[in-house]
Order: C-alpha cells, then sequence, then structure tokens
C-alpha cells in the first residue's frame, strides 16, 4: 500500500503489488463530507491498523482515514501542516 496527495486536496491510497489506485480519499470545502480544504502536505500510515492513515495540511486540520471508507473516521483542528511533519505513536499525533 501507498499514499500520495497534494495540491488538489486529495489522497490517492494505492495497492502497491497492482499498482492500481485503490480509492480517492475527498471531501472538505464546498463538499457534503469532510476532508480537506486546502494542499495535503502530509501523509502517516498506522503501524498498528494498515487500514489507519493520517494526512495533514495547509487547512489546518489533521484527517484520520480508514481508507475501506470514503470519509474520515475523524478529524483534529488546528494543526497548521507545511511540510512532511506528522507522526503516530500507539494513540498518539
Amino acid at each position: 500500500k501507498f499514499a500520495t496527495a497534494g495540491q488538489d486536496y486529495a489522497v490517492r491510497y494505492y495497492d502497491e503489488a497492482t499498482k492500481t489506485l485503490q480509492t480517492t480519499l475527498t471531501g472538505g470545502y464546498g463538499r457534503t463530507k469532510a476532508g480537506h480544504s486546502n494542499r495535503v502536505f502530509s501523509l502517516k500510515f498506522s503501524a498498528e491498523d494498515e487500514n489507519l492513515l493520517l494526512s495533514a495540511g495547509w487547512d489546518n486540520t489533521i484527517q484520520v482515514w480508514d481508507v475501506r471508507t470514503d470519509v474520515p473516521a475523524r478529524s483534529i483542528f488546528g494543526p497548521h501542516i507545511t511540510g512532511d511533519s506528522i507522526d503516530l505513536f500507539g494513540n498518539y499525533v
């Protein structure tokens, strides 16, 4: 598994074995579901749960995604992330 993100506010989740796009995680400003509303700079997979992915960026949020769904499981408001600076240790971000 691997994921990409960038200036289009979307997180794309791929299957590494087949190199195919599995899902696109979107939402945010002007949309009916939660998600990013500005550029995404940082992604981090959970070491404990292969379906858990965190993303963060210029919109002052960290989105906690379950890649089996297309909506964030949680949103953390406040952090303004401008680089690859997000980490996950157990239940701590």
